[in-house]
C-alpha cells in the first residue's frame, strides 16, 4: 500500500489541500510505502510445522498436495496478522513557482511508484531531469557543466584525534 502523509507525520493521511503550499512557497510531502512480506524461509518453517501437526491429527504419514497448498495459505495469513509491515518514506519537496520538483530517493522503484501517484493525484506530468541538466537549467555554460562531468568523486576519511 503507498500513499501521501504529512511532512512531519508519517501517520498523517488526512492533509488539507488548502493548507498544502507554505509560506515560502513549497509543497512538503511524504509518500509512505507499506510492504507485508514473509521471509520465505520464515513461511516454509512454519508451514512445514503446521503440516506436522496436521498430519497428527489426521493419522497420517503424508497430506496430499491440495492439502499442503491449503495450510501454506492459513499459515501465510496467520503469519501476517502477526507481521508488522516495513515502512518506507519518500520525501518530496516542490517549488510551485518554479515547478522544481525533488524526489530524496535512490530507489528506481520509489521514483516510478512516486512519479505515477504524483500525476495521478495533482494531474500534472513529470519529467525526469539530471544534475547535470538542472546546473544547465539554473544557468551554468554547457562548458562548466561538461567540465563538471570530468571530475572525479572526492573521497571522504575521518580524521583521528
Amino acid at each position: 500500500q503507498s500513499g501521501w502523509v504529512q511532512f512531519d507525520d508519517a501517520f498523517a493521511a488526512d492533509w488539507d489541500p488548502d493548507t498544502l503550499v507554505s509560506r515560502t512557497g513549497m509543497i512538503f510531502l511524504r509518500l509512505r510505502v507499506d510492504t507485508l512480506t514473509i521471509p520465505a524461509v520464515t513461511l516454509k518453517a512454519y508451514t512445514e510445522l503446521a503440516g506436522r501437526q496436521r498430519q497428527k491429527e489426521l493419522g497420517r504419514d503424508k497430506l496430499i498436495k491440495r492439502e499442503t497448498d491449503a495450510l501454506k495459505l492459513e499459515v501465510k495469513k496467520a503469519l501476517r496478522k502477526r507481521s508488522l509491515p516495513k515502512m518506507q518514506l519518500l520525501e518530496i519537496v516542490w517549488n510551485v513557482a518554479t515547478g522544481e520538483v525533488r524526489l530524496m530517493s535512490t530507489s528506481r522503484a520509489g521514483a516510478d511508484l512516486f512519479s505515477d501517484l504524483f500525476e495521478k493525484t495533482f494531474g500534472l506530468k513529470l519529467h525526469q531531469i539530471g544534475l547535470l541538466n538542472v546546473l544547465r537549467l539554473r544557468g551554468l555554460d554547457d562548458a562548466a557543466v561538461d567540465s563538471l562531468a570530468l571530475l572525479e568523486p572526492e573521497r571522504f576519511h575521518l580524521i583521528r584525534r
